[in-house]
């Protein structure tokens, strides 16, 4: 979060087949996180990063076609980062970040391994992920 400046940020761990397992998120305060309930487990914009394995970046969530809304208690969101992270060229999950002031232009310093449609957060283990703050 630190790097982008953005105000909310979450790494979503995925299981073999897609779904959001673990989800570790910085921004929003305990009390809202109790409010909101279960952690997502991978439908609409979140989702979508998982099953295309491709990076997601809009102005406001609300326009993408894949949003399906946040839960009651939820804060508003609407500039959205999505970015695919891969281990040992195995999807681990997803990192998010929103309400990311001005452009995303910072946000492109992400690894661009496989070409700028794609880009790529590579780490060189899980733990590496685990232990890094968002």
């Amino acid at each position: 979060m630190e790097f982008t400046g953005a105000q909310y940020g979450a790494l979503g761990v995925v299981n073999d087949h897609g779904r959001i397992v673990e989800f570790h998120h910085r921004g929003v305060p305990a009390f809202d996180a109790d409010r909101i309930g279960d952690p997502p487990v991978g439908r609409g914009i979140l989702g979508g990063i998982t099953r295309h394995g491709t990076v997601i970046r809009v102005d406001d969530m609300s326009d993408h076609a894949g949003y399906s809304g946040l839960p009651t208690g939820h804060p508003s969101m609407a500039s959205f980062l999505g970015v695919p992270v891969r281990v040992s060229d195995k999807a681990f999950g997803n990192l998010y970040v929103t309400e990311k002031p001005g452009d995303c232009d910072r946000c492109k310093a992400c690894n661009h391994r496989s070409g700028a449609d794609r880009p790529e957060i590579e780490p060189s283990s899980p733990t590496d992920v685990k232990r890094s703050p968002l």
